[in-house]
């Protein structure tokens, strides 16, 4: 089966036994701290840039790199559903940039990637951008603190793993059995990571 194909059937078989399923998805949790960094809410937006430095080449880097966008898409506007206008820049083998128009019932959100494989040695470049406001993550690498910093401002940026695990052992804990109302979202980021795969193709 297809991975939207699988994706679907695990939604459906995990909300009929009232379990939770998750996706170990962790760039929607810089919102909290995106949002104090820029004193503006992120939810709603119309835009979404971001950069990434995956370990990869073709379309190995938007396998890698793509669902972090996606999921950060769906955190703003939790209806997108699907991916059009798909567009690809590639001037090396390890450098990517991704155009596209996401949409879904209460809109659109303009999405673009910028994924390079040549950034250097770990912790890699990553930064995202909403409706044009950019900010960078920075890493120390001593303790490997995280921050997240735009022009000469900077706040404290939690690591985001702990954050989706203490969310995901909240859902568990609210959990009580009883069959749930089937929540398509993994399903829709699969359709549309698809959707751009096959388009690079």
């Amino acid at each position: 089966p297809s991975p939207v194909a699988t994706a679907r059937d695990l939604e459906e078989r995990f909300a009929a036994a009232g379990l939770v399923l998750a996706v170990n998805a962790q760039w929607l949790w810089v919102l909290p701290a995106f949002e104090e960094l820029t004193g503006r809410s992120a939810h709603g937006a119309t835009s979404l840039a971001m950069g990434m430095s995956p370990a990869s080449e073709g379309d190995g880097m938007l396998r890698d790199a793509l669902p972090h966008p996606l999921s950060v898409a769906q955190a703003l506007r939790p209806d997108l559903e699907a991916a059009d206008d798909l567009a690809f820049e590639h001037p090396r083998a390890d450098v990517l940039r991704v155009n596209a128009r996401l949409h879904g019932p209460s809109g659109e959100l303009a999405l673009d990637v910028h994924l390079d494989g040549a950034a250097g040695e770990t912790p890699r470049e990553a930064w995202l951008a909403v409706d044009g406001v950019r900010a960078d993550r920075c890493v120390r690498v001593r303790d490997y603190a995280m921050f997240l910093r735009s022009g000469a401002r900077l706040v404290d940026l939690p690591d985001p793993l702990e954050a989706r695990l203490r969310a995901f052992l909240e859902d568990v804990r609210a959990a009580d059995g009883a069959p749930r109302e089937v929540d398509r979202r993994v399903s829709k980021r699969a359709a549309m990571l698809e959707a751009f795969v096959r388009a690079y193709a």
